[in-house]
């Protein structure tokens, strides 16, 4: 044992100071001193390991600074602990009570805590939910301190515990209003889940509650911060959320049959306005028919059948017939309108107008035949035979037909108009308003007879309440 000079000792009765007194024999190597106070500003020891070992029998521990009156113990929650190594101060002369110090280019400061399940100096594995380390604050209350929180890091539950296998678990507990022992406030498992005992507020963030009832649809809660609430069932097919006013969660409830009404127009142009509550429309259209041929003196061609539009939607009306001079000189029909443009929603079809017919006039049998307007879906063309008088061609029947040509007392005919274009589509979720023009039915052929003019265009739209 090395000699160490400024240090003040006590041993087996005798005191003295530069040295322990009777340490003579050069190859001591162990002493057993009951107390040791050093006034000097170090202490080192020189062995082979390099190691100074300081063990307090019995209870005995190691102070570092002031104890004041927990010279013995320390009573926490009115029970004496008792520990080997306390640092200590009264007052404020120590701010920094403990301080791990490091310089390194490689390694952080450590504080180790090491376990192990067995009560000899032989090691054991740690089990399952064994506490492994924990920091109590306390604080002194009336007549001992009191335990106000902890830290604790344990063996999870669940994992396998063996060398390369460490499965932890890190729990912050805090003491309850009126009690003395810390229940676990939030808890985080080996696999990185966070468990809180409450469910985390609606003003931090959270929802208010720890529970929700699966697939259901969540509400706020009943103020501001109120915990958040699940709409009591979720629903059948078919059913839709409906509110049940303020100060009520929504349910979800069967739709009310509600039969679809329809819009039609045949003239004009305007702002079509979706009633309320409509989910969807499926709209019908066609453009307007051409003007039929006319025929003989001063003989005019029909007019052409008027484009309809319904939002950026249009179906194109068809052309007016050529008009004819004489018999034995069939004139041209009209062409279908076709070519129109789609718009937002689905197009269920989009059908081009027919072509009007040719007036034939055979002057060697006496015979004329004008020739028929154009059809569509929504109209019907029509041939008219007349070889005695100047007559008119018969207009389209309905909606974006062709006229028809007309026939003269020569024998001589004109052809029919084309009759319009057709589309049909569905919009699922329609704005508040749309724009509409109805395409005017094209002008008859002048002449000595005059062609029959075209049938308007026509929007007809179906309004869905479900």
């Amino acid at each position: 044992m090395t000699t160490q000079n400024s240090i003040n000792t006590s041993l087996a009765g005798q005191t003295g100071t530069g040295k322990f007194v009777g340490d003579t024999a050069p190859t001591m190597t162990n002493v057993t001193i009951n107390d040791i106070n050093i006034n000097t500003d170090t202490i080192s020891t020189v062995t082979t390991n390099g190691n100074l070992y300081l063990e307090p029998n019995g209870t005995g521990h190691v102070d570092v600074g002031d104890p004041g009156l927990e010279v013995g113990n320390i009573l926490i929650d009115g029970i004496a602990f008792n520990s080997r190594f306390r640092v200590n101060d009264i007052g404020n002369t120590a701010p920094a009570m403990v301080t791990i110090h490091k310089h390194s280019t490689t390694q952080e400061p450590l504080q180790i805590a090491a376990r192990s399940n067995s009560n000899t100096s032989a090691h054991a594995t740690v089990t399952a939910n064994m506490p492994l380390y924990s920091m109590y604050a306390t604080g002194w209350l009336n007549s001992y301190y009191g335990i106000f929180g902890q830290i604790r890091f344990s063996a999870d539950s669940t994992g396998t515990l063996a060398d390369g296998s460490a499965p932890g678990k890190l729990e912050l507990l805090v003491t309850p209003n009126g009690a003395v022992i810390p229940v676990t406030a939030l808890s985080i498992s080996n696999a990185g889940v966070t468990t809180l005992a409450n469910a985390l507020p609606v003003g931090s963030g959270g929802s208010g509650r720890t529970t929700a009832t699966a697939y259901s649809v969540i509400c706020g809660g009943t103020t501001s911060t109120g915990a958040q609430q699940s709409v009591a069932s979720v629903g059948t097919a078919g059913q839709v959320l409906t509110s049940n006013g303020a100060g009520a969660l929504p349910t979800f409830q069967t739709p009310a049959a509600s039969a679809p009404t329809i819009t039609i127009y045949t003239s004009g142009s305007g702002t079509y306005t979706v009633p309320a509550n409509v989910k969807s429309l499926n709209i019908l259209m066609c453009g307007g028919g051409g003007g039929g041929g006319g025929v003989r003196v001063g003989a005019g061609a029909g007019g052409n059948g008027g484009t309809t539009s319904f939002g950026s939607w249009t179906a194109i009306g068809g052309t007016g017939a050529i008009a004819t001079n004489g018999p034995n000189n069939p004139s041209g029909p009209g062409a279908g309108g076709s070519g129109g443009a789609s718009g937002t929603g689905t197009q269920v079809f989009r059908v081009a107008g027919a072509s009007g017919g040719s007036g034939i006039g055979i002057t060697s049998i006496g015979m004329t035949s004008q020739g028929p307007g154009g059809g569509s879906i929504l109209s019907g063309g029509n041939a008219w035979f007349q070889g005695t008088a100047d007559v008119n061609g018969l207009p389209g029947m309905d909606q974006g037909g062709g006229g028809a040509g007309a026939a003269g007392s020569d024998n001589s005919a004109a052809g029919g108009g084309g009759g319009g274009e057709q589309v049909q589509f569905i919009i699922s979720s329609p704005a508040a308003t749309y724009s509409y023009a109805v395409g005017a039915g094209g002008t008859a052929g002048a002449g000595s007879a005059t062609g029959g003019a075209g049938g308007s265009g026509v929007i007809i739209i179906t309004e869905y309440y479900f």
